[in-house]
C-alpha cells in the first residue's frame, strides 16, 4: 500500500529532508542511512528515540543534497517494507529538525500563524517537540494554547493528518524558538 506524500515547491538543487514513519525498531539511525542511500547520496539520518528510555519512537530523518535525490527516495521507499513493516516516506515540512536537530533543511511542523491568523516564523532554527497520543477531535489551535503557557517563544503547533483519510494522525509537533522554553 502507498501513502500518498506531500509536496512543496523549491528549487530542485536545493537540500532536502524527508520524513520516514513506521520504522522498525531495529532501524537505527546508521542503518536507516544505509538503506535511503539506495536511492542516492542521503548526507544524514536520525532514527528518533525517547531520549529517557531509549525507546524507538518509530520515525526518523533523512537528508540528501538535492530535493531531486530526496524525491527519488520517496518514490523508492514509500510504501516499501523494510523489517516486515512499510514505510510512510514523505516531504519533511519547517520546522521538524525536533530536539535532536538535522543540518538545515530538515523540517516538519507548520507555523503557529496559521493557526492564529500571525504572519508565520522561518522555522528552520527552531526547536521541535513530538507529541504522542493526540485526540482526533484536537486541531492545530487546540494543540498550540497548552503549550504557549510554556515561555514565550512557542512558534508552531501542527497536528499530523492522514494523507489518504484528511483524519488527524494522532500526534503533532510543537516548536519553540527558545531552546529554554
Amino acid at each position: 500500500k502507498k501513502f500518498a506524500a506531500a509536496t512543496f515547491h523549491r528549487p530542485m538543487d536545493d537540500p532536502a529532508s524527508i520524513y520516514v514513519a513506521n520504522l522498525h525498531p531495529r532501524l537505527c539511525s546508521e542503518l536507516l542511512l544505509a538503506v535511503f542511500r539506495l536511492a542516492g547520496p542521503a548526507t544524514s539520518a536520525k532514527a528518533l528515540a525517547d531520549r529517557t528510555s531509549g525507546t524507538p519512537l518509530g520515525f526518523g530523518f533523512v537528508e540528501y543534497p538535492s530535493r531531486k535525490h530526496a524525491a527519488r527516495a520517496i518514490e523508492k521507499f514509500n510504501g516499501q517494507p523494510v523489517f516486515g513493516l512499510p514505510l510512510r516516506v514523505e516531504w519533511a515540512q519547517l520546522g521538524s529538525a525536533l530536539a535532536g536537530r538535522l543540518p538545515a533543511g530538515a523540517g516538519a511542523a507548520a507555523a503557529l500563524g496559521s493557526a492564529t491568523g500571525a504572519a508565520p516564523d522561518d522555522l528552520t532554527t527552531h526547536y521541535c517537540l513530538f507529541i504522542g497520543n493526540v485526540s482526533q477531535e484536537v486541531d492545530d489551535a487546540m494543540l498550540a494554547e497548552p503549550f504557549t503557557r510554556f515561555g514565550t517563544s512557542c512558534s508552531s503547533a501542527k497536528v499530523a493528518m492522514d494523507a489518504e483519510t484528511g483524519r488527524p494522525g494522532g500526534y503533532g509537533f510543537v516548536t519553540y524558538r527558545e531552546k529554554a522554553d
